[in-house]
């Protein structure tokens, strides 16, 4: 009775492995048909080109440029920031001007989502002083319909 079962579970996968080949034929075997789109070189480039951009402005206190490069990103939908965020955001800019920044901490969230942490120094100190000249920024880079697009992760400068 056991070796019957054995048996049957072998049938059953057998035909379940070829039915799923049926729709093939012999020269698509081995190919990659999935259109789901992968995290590349060129993704990691383009988003540290994006958020070091940002920072270049914000640096060069060129606030409008850095501004108009954020969005609201609710699920698939990219929007404008609306006035109010834009205004908290270059209030923030001006209170924390960049003087030096570098990437702290990158994370791959999935393929279409990354977050990009930076450690914004905004004063100069003397080496030997012990206090804080730097904050963290962290953007959450978003890829929809092929194309990046930027967005704070901290919210509070939003609320």
């Amino acid at each position: 009775m056991k070796n019957y079962i054995v048996i049957a579970l072998f049938i059953v996968a057998g035909a379940i492995g070829l039915r799923s080949c049926s729709g093939c034929s012999s020269g698509d075997k081995g190919k990659e048909t999935d259109t789901i789109p992968t995290f590349v070189k060129a993704d990691t480039t383009e988003v540290l080109r994006l958020t070091q951009e940002y920072l270049e402005y914000v640096k060069n206190k060129e606030y409008d440029k850095a501004t108009a490069m954020l969005h609201t990103i609710v699920n698939d939908s990219v929007m404008p920031l609306s006035e109010k965020v834009e205004t908290r955001i270059r209030a923030q800019q001006r209170t924390f001007p960049v003087i030096a920044y570098r990437v702290v901490d990158m994370e791959f969230v999935n393929r279409n989502r990354v977050t990009v942490t930076y450690a914004i120094e905004f004063f100069e100190k003397d080496p030997s002083d012990s206090i804080q000249n730097t904050i963290r920024l962290t953007f959450a880079p978003q890829r929809i319909n092929a194309v990046w697009f930027l967005e704070l992760v901290d919210k509070s400068v939003m609320k």
